[in-house]
Formats: structure tokens, C-alpha cells, sequence
């Protein structure tokens, strides 16, 4: 399992040799399985592990299972870290269930400690199984094409490396080598939506359909494929057919009488989202009901999530929040100048070190996501730190398409609350780095690129 293991991560054009990382382990099976073949693997591929463990304190054995995997990180002598969580009372605070409650603290976690000790990858033992429940959980729900797809082999900075492997394959390992774990009884209540798919369901379907849950995945996985297609024809749509203001959108009345409806429909998702500063609590019918818009007179209006207002006009339809109609007085932004061979101060005990790089290893650029190497010379005009601006763009590929950063922020799922608070590194309202996040394509450094600068979060990395 551990060369199928390692074959599967290459399959996703993943390079992990002599990186940093982070292990999430609860002590059950399938993450002693995880942590158990990285850690044969360490050596091999030059690997630093680091073990992160999140005791949600709804169970009384939670104790034991945190106290399980601090013993196994230390028998092998990876640094542990957990996080005790009131999930019950982050939940009635989010205002979310306790299980959706408890994914957005662990992954929070996950992603303090990867900054922390600069680590590439957060590594989750999802399987196979886990994907098929997840496909039949979305279908359920009515989900749209995305959420069909299951779960991603790789999704930003998180890494599942055993979603090529089932349950019964992970149980055959652990029986092999003897190696113990802990049981969350949890998993047996039926209460849990994705507990009854899993014992009822998918047994079920297996007696059917023998491999029903491989078929499931195979099927989600040409799903992924079919989503990042029409998600490339979605963005060259939005590009022609709508035009972002400052208070809102248009959608162009050639939208409606141009596209197919899919794509339509799909655009007018990514605008409203847009509009809203989230994806949540905006369905079908409210797509729905600003295709209706189309085919009525103007002045008519329905209002959406997050006091979006769609109103018709003889152009197409406006989308604008109520809530940016109205005047608010705005501190000027703090900018701070970004030269090179410095040091500044941002605030918020930010501190920035600039260097120029000379006789650089450019098969070997820094991919901490607190250090980064920019091409000088695409600089056009003066770099400075400050935080966001209306108008702010990333240059997205290496054929200079642009995405604004209000959509980058939407499509990363950053949170509306932090947004104002991230500081960039900006060119004009070109978006060089979005602080710990990611930088634009168009300063990338390549073969070609004569001058290097390096910026660097000094009491991050210290």
C-alpha cells in the first residue's frame, strides 16, 4: 500500500520530496494508517512530519485518543500538537451544527500549525469510502455538479493521499503490521447522516453492485473533470457578459439570449456570490430567480441572500448589495513602501524583510507561504503593503488572465470577517501576494527573469 500510496500523490503532479508535512491524525484507523505509511516514507523521500491532533471534548474517551497519538508522535519523534475545542459552544456561536462546527476549528487548526512550522501540505487520511459517502450525502441534498465531484485528491493546501485505497484495504494494513488505534463510538450512531450512509447504504449497495463504492468514485472523478471544464467556460462567460462596478454587477441582457442555459444559470451563481461575499445560502432558486428578471419589464425586483438587491434594467439586470448604497466613510488606506534591501513594520507585530537574490537557484524557489521570490522587473509601479482597494486583481495563469480579489477571496472561501485585515503586497491594484496565501502570476519567477526580490514575514518564520 505504501508504493500504491506514493504512485497516487505522483498521479496529481504532487512533488513532496524534502518538504515539511502535517499530519492530521484523531488515532482511528484510517489516520494511524496515514501517519504509519509516511512515516515509512520519511526517509526515503527526505520528509519533516509534523503531528497535529484536535480533542473536540464532546466525549469522554477524547482524552484517550488525544493522549493515543501524542504516544505515537513521540515513539517516532514528530512533534505533536493539539488543540483543546469547545465545539459546542463554537457551534451555537457559528451558529452551525456541531459537526460542521467541528471541521472549520480542526481545519483552522491545521492551517495555524502548517504557517507555523512552514509546512507544504496538510495531509487527511480521506478514503475511498469516505469520497462515496460524501457523493451520496451531496446527491441527497440535491447538491450541484461540484459537490457530485466528492472529495478532491488535492484542494488547496490540503492533501489526501489515500483516497486510491477503501476502508477494507486500510484494515488489511493495520492487521498486518499489528498496529493498534482507537475507536470514536461515535461512528456507530446512526444519528450522524454520513454514519447512516455508511453502515446502511453503501452496505447495501454493495450487495447490489459488487465495488458499488469504487464505481461511485470513478463516476465523481470524471465529475471533477467535467466541473473544471465548465468552470473555465463559466469564467470566460463572466468575463464577457458581466461588468463589475463599484456598488454591484450588470449582467448583460446578451447573457440571457446568448449562452446556453447552463451556463447561464452558472454565471449568475458566480455574480450573486460575488455580490453576497459568500457562496453560502445562495441556491437554485435564487438563480432562478433572476433568470426570471430577463422576461420582465423594468423596475422589477427580487431580493437575494446577504441583502442583494437584483433589479431589471434595459441593459440586463443590476445585482448591488442594499447595504453599499449607502455612504460610509473609510480611513485612507495605510501604505507602507516595499523597497527592496528593507525592513518595515505593517502592524499587527508584522514585520517585512525585502532582499535582493543574487546567483539564485531557480530550481529550488522558496515555497513557504511566507516567503516568496517576485521578477523585479514586472514592477510597474511603485510596490507597497496595504490592504485591500476597490478594483484589486491576480493575475491567475501564465496567459495573463486576471480574477479580481474579491472573487479570489469568495472562490478560497476566506472568510467576509478577515478580508479587510489581510495585507497585501500591491502594485498599483495589481495584487502581487496576498499575504499568506498566494502571489500573481504575472511577478512569478522564470528563466527569463533578470532582477529577483525577496519578501519575507520576519515574526512568522523567526
Amino acid at each position: 500500500m505504501v508504493e500504491q500510496v506514493k504512485a497516487y500523490v505522483e498521479q496529481q503532479n504532487i512533488v513532496l520530496t524534502g518538504k515539511k508535512l502535517v499530519l492530521a491524525v484523531s488515532g482511528g484507523a484510517d489516520s494511524v494508517c496515514l501517519f504509519d505509511i509516511f512515516c515509512r516514507l520519511q526517509i526515503e523521500m527526505n520528509l519533516k512530519l509534523v503531528c497535529v491532533h484536535v480533542n473536540h471534548g464532546l466525549r469522554e474517551t477524547a482524552g484517550r485518543d488525544e493522549e493515543f497519538v501524542r504516544n505515537m508522535a513521540e515513539e517516532k519523534g514528530i512533534p505533536f500538537y493539539v488543540l483543546h475545542a469547545d465545539v459546542k459552544k463554537a457551534a451555537a456561536e457559528r451558529k452551525c451544527s456541531e459537526e460542521e462546527a467541528g471541521r472549520m476549528i480542526r481545519y483552522e487548526f491545521f492551517r495555524q500549525i502548517a504557517t507555523q512550522e512552514g509546512a507544504m501540505y496538510i495531509l487527511t487520511a480521506h478514503h475511498r469510502d469516505d469520497c462515496a459517502e460524501t457523493v451520496l450525502f451531496h446527491l441527497f441534498r440535491g447538491s450541484s455538479l461540484r459537490g457530485l465531484g466528492g472529495i478532491r485528491p488535492v484542494k488547496g493546501q490540503c492533501l489526501r493521499p489515500l483516497l486510491c485505497v477503501s476502508r477494507a484495504e486500510i484494515e488489511a494494513y493495520l492487521e498486518m503490521w499489528g498496529l493498534s488505534f482507537v475507536t470514536d463510538e461515535t461512528n456507530a450512531l446512526e444519528t450522524y447522516t454520513r454514519n447512516r450512509i455508511r453502515h446502511r447504504i453503501l452496505p447495501e449497495a454493495e450487495q447490489i453492485v459488487s465495488n458499488a463504492s469504487e464505481h461511485i468514485v470513478q463516476t465523481a472523478t470524471e465529475l471533477q473533470e467535467i466541473e473544471d471544464y465548465l468552470r473555465e467556460e463559466t469564467n470566460r462567460a463572466y468575463q464577457t457578459y458581466v461588468e463589475e462596478a463599484e456598488k454591484g454587477v450588470l449582467l448583460r441582457n446578451a447573457l440571457y439570449e446568448e449562452l446556453s442555459p447552463l451556463l447561464c444559470k452558472r454565471v449568475i451563481y458566480e455574480a450573486i456570490t460575488f455580490c453576497s461575499g459568500s457562496a453560502k445560502d445562495v441556491g437554485r432558486i435564487h438563480v432562478r430567480d433572476v433568470v426570471a428578471l430577463f422576461q420582465k419589464p423594468c423596475g422589477k425586483s427580487v431580493q437575494l441572500p446577504y441583502e442583494v438587491n437584483a433589479v431589471r434594467h434595459a441593459e440586463g439586470v443590476v445585482l448591488n448589495r442594499e447595504s453599499d448604497s449607502q455612504d460610509k466613510e473609510k480611513e485612507e488606506d495605510l501604505a507602507i513602501p516595499a523597497q527592496p534591501d528593507t525592513v518595515c513594520t505593517l502592524g499587527d507585530g508584522i514585520t517585512m524583510c525585502s532582499e535582493t537574490v543574487r546567483n539564485a537557484d531557480l530550481e529550488n524557489i522558496p515555497q513557504k507561504r511566507y516567503t516568496k521570490w517576485f521578477d523585479y522587473d514586472t514592477i510597474n509601479c511603485y510596490p507597497i503593503f496595504r490592504k485591500r482597494r476597490e478594483g484589486d486583481y491576480l493575475v491567475i495563469d501564465a496567459k495573463g488572465r486576471k480574477k479580481s480579489l474579491k472573487r479570489y477571496f469568495i472562490d478560497e472561501k476566506i472568510p467576509a470577517s478577515v478580508r479587510d485585515d489581510i495585507w497585501l503586497l500591491a502594485d498599483g491594484n495589481h495584487v502581487m501576494w496576498v499575504l499568506g496565501y498566494r502571489i500573481s502570476e504575472a511577478c512569478k519567477v522564470t528563466k527569463e527573469t533578470k532582477r529577483i526580490v525577496q519578501w519575507h514575514m520576519a515574526e512568522i518564520e523567526k
